[in-house]
């Protein structure tokens, strides 16, 4: 008898343990337009209306350089940006921080192909606009100039050797 109310029991404690809880926003921060002077931060699923503090370092585990305070919207999420100079940072790492406890909601990191150049750190690029990278060189110039020869020989070669159609007189159908 014992058996058959322990049967039930568990296919309802079954049943009960795999229903889902409550909703949960899975917390996300990722740094977008990041450049050698600084980056803006986008983050999700936080606690809503809250004030935060990110925790700026160049690497996961090291000392952070600046701590900016932010505060999330009401439905928990994030946005900032960070004016920085990262010379000599190869990484950097953005800690989410509860500012009343200080633990640590989310981590969000970009890693550079190189390392940022000390001193003058490289401005923000203009929404919808492309870097601009300088002029064109002198070797440069060069190595156009003799592309454009070399275009411009290949061509006339192509002109003077081709076939131009030599028929002897008399060979055409009906002349």
């Amino acid at each position: 008898m014992r058996t058959r109310r322990a049967l039930p029991l568990g296919l309802v404690a079954a049943v009960l343990w795999l229903l889902p809880g409550p909703a949960h926003a899975v917390e996300m921060l990722s740094l977008s337009d990041v450049t050698c002077g600084g980056f803006a931060v986008t983050g999700s699923g936080l606690p809503g209306d809250t004030r935060l503090v990110l925790a700026v370092g160049q690497h996961v585990s090291s000392r952070p350089v600046r701590s900016v305070p932010v505060r999330t919207d009401a439905t928990g999420n994030l946005r900032a940006t960070v004016e920085l100079s990262l010379a000599g940072f190869d990484e950097v790492t953005v800690a989410v921080l509860d500012r009343a406890d200080g633990r640590t909601l989310v981590i969000g990191n970009h890693q550079f192909a190189s390392a940022c150049p000390p001193g003058v750190p490289r401005p923000s690029p203009a929404a919808g606009t492309l870097a601009r990278t300088g002029g064109i060189t002198r070797h440069q110039l060069g190595l156009l100039l003799v592309g454009l020869g070399l275009l411009g020989a290949g061509l006339l070669a192509a002109a003077t050797t081709a076939y131009r159609g030599s028929h002897a007189r008399g060979t055409h159908a009906g002349g």
